[in-house]
């Protein structure tokens, strides 16, 4: 009999990119070696053969009840030489931690940047919030970081955890290259202030003076996207940018294959405790063979590598993006298309899935936790 993995997490997707993506490929990647149960928190989660997932609703909530009535059901009988929870977050962790005690069944969390930042809320809720994380991350057999920027977030909730650094998934496979259109930079993700998608809004205008025939594509949707259209206007450089909304993962492949590069110059927001924690965007875009700009916040100088794969920069520095920009579409900084492919390619699903399987595997033949 296959060992039982309870797999927490928000939704399981091929397309929605993040940890949806993450989730869809732990769950496809790991059912050959284990009885794979996802406990999603949305519905309208993506069918893989031989997962049994739970969820009923778009109401996160309701699936979190649901999950904690299932949970305990379906591992009725069971042990701790039997069974493992993977949660996507410490968030997610919740219900194996409620019952941990119990079943005795160990539980890994996965971190990813923002979520393990400091709380500096003082309010009863936050402090709350922040006793439930530690107590989580306490009783949790092993933390798996996107990031060394992440683990040291981590160790400071808790010095004493048992941690790994595993990087997020980047794919399934090695695309051909393609040479993209000369002077095109391309953006994809969600629209947030952070992404800094503003910021190559600004040094587009600039470059333009140099490279008349520049062109920026922007992918993606967010509360964001109205402001990043109003500064388009502002500068007045609307031949120079086209925003393309939501984009399938068909269209992103040829956004991905018709670009020069891709810029994603993300920066601290410390009001908000948002940050990068690691940057899939910038493996997807090596597996292209593209290189990519970057900056060096959060986790991000843990997925590219500086003068190989692209280029880091300062937070908010536009002179320097500008410059970036004109180095890498001149020819004056090169940077090699395979070595981007062979970099991405140490990331993709199954590359990434076997660091898991060995963990949990190894926290199995474990007689105590």
């Amino acid at each position: 009999m296959k060992p039982r993995l309870n797999l927490f997490v928000t939704q399981m997707s091929r397309e929605n990119g993040g940890m949806e993506n993450t989730a869809y490929y732990l769950a496809k990647g790991l059912k050959k070696d284990f009885e794979v149960r996802a406990y999603c928190i949305l519905g309208k989660n993506d069918i893989i053969n031989g997962v049994k997932t739970f969820s009923f609703s778009n109401h996160k909530m309701l699936n979190l009840i649901q999950n904690i009535v299932k949970y305990p059901f379906e591992n009725m009988g069971r042990n701790a030489v039997q069974s493992v929870s993977l949660c996507m977050s410490w968030k997610h962790a919740f219900v194996p931690f409620l019952y941990h005690k119990i079943f005795r069944i160990p539980y890994v969390i996965m971190t990813f940047g923002a979520e393990v930042l400091p709380i500096k809320e003082n309010t009863l809720f936050a402090r709350i919030s922040s006793d439930l994380r530690r107590n989580i991350f306490v009783h949790a057999a092993y933390i798996c970081a996107d990031s060394r920027y992440t683990e040291n977030l981590d160790k400071k909730i808790y010095s004493k955890i048992r941690s790994t650094v595993i990087h997020p998934c980047s794919g399934e496979k090695v695309v051909p290259y393609v040479e993209g259109n000369p002077n095109v930079i391309l953006s994809i993700g969600r629209l947030d202030e952070r992404k800094g998608f503003q910021d190559v809004i600004y040094a587009v205008k600039e470059v333009r003076k140099e490279i008349p025939d520049i062109h920026y594509h922007l992918a993606g949707e967010g509360s964001y996207k109205n402001e990043l259209q109003k500064l388009v206007r502002k500068l007045k450089i609307e031949d120079n940018c086209t925003f393309w909304g939501k984009v399938s993962e068909e269209q992103k492949r040829k956004l991905l294959d018709g670009c020069s590069l891709l810029a994603m110059p993300s920066f601290y927001i410390e009001e908000d405790s948002n940050v990068e924690g690691f940057g899939i965007v910038f493996l997807e875009a090596n597996a292209h063979g593209k290189p990519v700009i970057a900056t060096k916040s959060g986790g991000i100088p843990d997925a590219v590598i500086p003068g190989k794969t692209g280029v880091l920069i300062e937070e908010r520095n536009i002179n320097e993006l500008k410059q970036v920009i004109i180095d890498l579409l001149t020819g004056k900084i090169q940077v090699d298309s395979n070595t981007c492919q062979n970099w991405a390619q140490q990331h993709y699903y199954p590359v990434i899935i076997s660091k898991y399987k060995e963990l949990l595997i190894r926290l199995l033949n474990r007689t105590a936790f």
